[in-house]
């Protein structure tokens, strides 16, 4: 069984012509399952940005994040209660448009999620 530094020396020095470098056949084969599950990993966009909106113009900029597949906290703390309400209204329609989730964090944070990225675990408030 090939050791750390045969693995690094594999990866950097290639083999003389003539020599075929040694492989380990449990790290070549893959199930069926773990092909799918990695595939469904590179598809994932597993950016997440984080927000402190603090006028409701910017809504729209959150939505084009969202959009291209990027997670979104976002603190509203520096909203009035209007254009909180509004943002968070908004936010709600994108994010049923594109059948993604969203999550209370804190009082006033919230976690926007697209449908292609799974967030498990849920936030409770505590009294």
């Amino acid at each position: 069984m090939p050791g750390f530094i045969d693995k690094i020396k594999g990866s950097i020095i290639e083999p003389v012509e003539g020599e075929q470098p040694e492989v380990d056949e449990e790290e070549t084969s893959t199930s069926t399952y773990e092909e799918a599950h990695n595939q469904t990993l590179r598809n994932v966009n597993a950016k997440m940005v984080i927000v402190e909106p603090r006028s409701y113009d910017e809504a729209y900029q959150i939505a084009d994040h969202l959009k291209v597949g990027r997670a979104c906290v976002v603190n509203i703390h520096r909203l009035n209660e209007t254009n909180a309400t509004r943002l968070l209204d908004f936010l709600m329609g994108v994010i049923y448009a594109i059948k993604g989730s969203v999550q209370k964090v804190d009082s006033n944070a919230f976690l926007f999620a697209p449908n292609d990225l799974p967030v498990d675990g849920n936030f409770s408030e505590e009294d």
